[in-house]
C-alpha cells in the first residue's frame, strides 16, 4: 500500500525529494515549484518490489512468522535509508523521520512477537 500511496504524492508534489537537477528529476510548477529528486517514484518501485518479495517469501516459507521477521528486516533499513533523500531531512546523521521509522520498526517486531506468543504459533523446521 505504501508503494501505491506514493502515486498520489508524486502527482500532488508533496513528500518530494531534495532539490535535484540530475537525471529523472521531477519538476513541479505548483506550490512546490522546483526540481526535485524523484523519491516518490523510487519509493513506488522499491516498495512494490518488496511486496513481490514478501509474496514469494510467504508462499515459499513454511514458517510464516520467520518470513514476517525477514520482511521487516528488509523493509525497515530501506525505509530508513530513503529518508536521506526527502526534502525535510535536515542533513543530520539521524533526522526525526528516521527516528520515527526506527521506533515504528521496533514496535512492529514487538507486535509480531506478541502475536506469535498469543496465538502460540510454532513450526517444526524440516
Amino acid at each position: 500500500m505504501y508503494g501505491l500511496a506514493k502515486i498520489g504524492c508524486f502527482l500532488a508534489g508533496c513528500c518530494h525529494g531534495k532539490e535535484y537537477y540530475g537525471p529523472f528529476a521531477v519538476v513541479y510548477s505548483n506550490e512546490h515549484k522546483g526540481s526535485y529528486f524523484p523519491i516518490q517514484l523510487v519509493d513506488m518501485v522499491i516498495f512494490l518490489l518488496i511486496h513481490v518479495f514478501a509474496l514469494v517469501l510467504t508462499n515459499k516459507m513454511k514458517n510464516k512468522v520467520r518470513a514476517i521477521y525477514i520482511i521487516l528486516a528488509v523493509t525497515i533499513p530501506i525505509r530508513f535509508a530513503l529518508e536521506y533523500t526527502r526534502y525535510y531531512h535536515d542533513g543530520t546523521l539521524i533526522a526525526p523521520g528516521q527516528v520515527t521509522v526506527l521506533i515504528t520498526g521496533v514496535i512492529a517486531f514487538i507486535m509480531v512477537a506478541v502475536w506469535k506468543k498469543v496465538l502460540k504459533i510454532s513450526y517444526v523446521e524440516k
